[in-house]
């Protein structure tokens, strides 16, 4: 199989294989923020992928099982605020997107 593709900013990742994928991804802030996370897909939020917290959070978790097209691209975005984020650093992962073909 081939590798995934990355832009040189590493936040947008095209699909190498037609297929079903696992992604799963965690964001980590380091203030609490009444902010949604999701993944997009060639720019539209995979269903599933959404999370919508009623109150403020530090922690985004979240996983969906979909199928992608080779040439799709991938990203993973905070949405509904206003202002900037800054993510945890000093070796702990402020965000990470993992993405498996199943088949």
């Amino acid at each position: 199989m081939d590798a995934f593709t990355v832009n040189g900013a590493d936040t947008i990742f095209t699909v190498p294989e037609t297929g079903r994928y696992y992604i799963t991804y965690q964001i980590n802030t380091t203030v609490g923020l009444l902010a949604g996370s999701r993944v997009i897909r060639n720019g539209t939020p995979i269903p599933g992928s959404i999370l919508s917290p009623a109150v403020t959070v530090s922690s985004y978790n979240n996983d969906v099982i979909t199928p992608l097209t080779a040439g799709d691209t991938i990203s993973l975005q905070l949405f509904g605020l206003v202002g900037a984020v800054v993510l945890l650093g000093g070796g702990s992962s402020g965000a990470t997107l993992s993405v498996i073909r199943l088949d």
